[in-house]
């Protein structure tokens, strides 16, 4: 049989993966439309799963953290039915929060929101009043603004044109679509269901789930990269269950505290503020910045003191929150510099809007860490062997010249054999 020379062979095996990879890349972009409409075909079917995984991940964050608070204050041990009370308590505090929302805190926000409609038209009229006032003096302004119809009349009847544009639109797409509009949210309804049972089973069975998925690793992967992997896993999850649990504690603290605080001093629509501060707060950086300046613009007019007041109120919250509260709760668990912050902002906010905003940051921290641990591990290995060098070089400079040396005894003796 006919055998090639080595780097013959090698050569043409090259050649083979270059066409190979030639092939497959111009199929990719031959059918790029259809590859990606398939993969949003399977995103779709595993949607519910997806959203179901992560749910189950943010119980078992919140039961993580209720075992916690039992060991240190009730020195309770982690067995079957501690894990399990703890799932139950987890489960039952979600429900409750949603409780909460929907049957306390949504109808005062609903009674707010529909007060901030009433008053909005007499509120802009007294905004554009003060601009009148303010504007004397600059005459450009002033006569810019004077042409503007501020009435409360004129603004009553544009809302109420527009709230009946959007009553008639809704009113003629529902009646042109009724089936779709059922189907939809009979498919939603269905999902949602699916994914809240999804989550609850893999909380109560997260020990054997994580147990059969590291079985399966090992059983493919060779042992570097297996160990490798865990690593790599473990790091991811110790900064997500850091990131959410202290976002989520960290924003509950800035919302109650705003809430609180501006229905002490007086602030209108106080329960909104706080709960619109405390949900922006989520995005980090800017978050509760954005959410305060638009309360702050919403007081503003019905009162300017009161959008000034707020505000003022909110920047002493948050030196008191940045500088002593959250240190605490959040720590070191992201760990981004924020140039990199702002980076990972950027692409979540481009990339799937706030939702984005907000998974972003965790991600990049993880792709940091591990960049940032494996240039440690080559600039250390770079180390060492610069060391290695150095004595090797050392070793043998000094048995370079330890040979040069002579012995003066041999040399007089060399010189009276000759």
């Amino acid at each position: 049989m006919f055998h090639l020379d080595e780097q013959y062979r090698s050569r043409e095996v090259l050649i083979q993966r270059l066409i190979l990879f030639a092939l497959g890349l111009a199929m990719v972009i031959i059918y790029f439309r259809q590859i990606l409409d398939f993969f949003a075909h399977i995103l779709g079917i595993c949607t519910p799963f997806i959203v179901g995984g992560f749910l189950g991940y943010v119980l078992n964050v919140l039961a993580t953290s209720l075992m916690g608070w039992g060991q240190r204050l009730f020195h309770m041990r982690e067995n079957r039915f501690t894990r399990f009370l703890c799932n139950c308590l987890a489960i039952l505090t979600l429900v409750l929060l949603l409780f909460v929302f929907l049957f306390v805190l949504f109808p005062r926000i609903a009674d707010s929101l529909r007060s901030v409609m009433t008053d909005l038209p007499g509120s802009l009229y007294s905004f554009w009043m003060w601009l009148l006032h303010i504007t004397e003096r600059v005459p450009a302004v002033h006569d810019w603004l004077a042409r503007l119809d501020f009435s409360v009349d004129s603004i009553t009847r544009a809302l109420e044109e527009f709230l009946s544009w959007l009553n008639a639109d809704a009113q003629t797409s529902l009646m042109s679509s009724v089936y779709n509009v059922l189907s939809s949210a009979f498919s939603w309804a269905f999902n949602c269901m699916m994914s809240v049972m999804f989550a609850i089973i893999l909380l109560f069975n997260k020990q054997r789930v994580v147990h059969e998925g590291r079985s399966l690793l090992q059983a493919y992967m060779p042992e570097r990269f297996y160990n490798r992997s865990m690593h790599i896993l473990k790091l991811i999850d110790n900064t997500f269950t850091g990131y959410i649990g202290g976002s989520c504690l960290e924003c509950l603290i800035l919302g109650t505290l705003v809430g609180i605080l501006s229905a002490v001093f007086g602030l209108p629509y106080a329960l909104l503020a706080g709960l619109v501060v405390g949900i922006g707060a989520l995005v980090p950086m800017f978050g509760a910045l954005a959410a305060a300046i638009l309360v702050s613009l919403f007081m503003a007019l019905e009162s300017p003191v009161n959008g000034l007041y707020f505000m003022i109120l909110f920047l002493c919250i948050q030196q008191v929150e940045g500088n002593f509260i959250y240190p605490h709760v959040m720590g070191k668990t992201v760990g981004l510099p924020p140039f990199f912050v702002m980076i990972a902002i950027t692409i979540g906010a481009n990339a799937a809007g706030i939702l984005g905003m907000i998974v972003f940051i965790p991600i990049t921290s993880c792709v940091y860490q591990i960049i940032r641990e494996d240039a440690s591990a080559r600039l250390a290995v770079r180390k060492r062997r610069k060391q290695a060098d150095a004595l090797t070089a050392q070793s043998s400079a000094g048995r370079g010249s330890a040979a040069n040396r002579r012995d003066p005894a041999s040399d007089s003796k060399e010189t009276s054999h000759v």
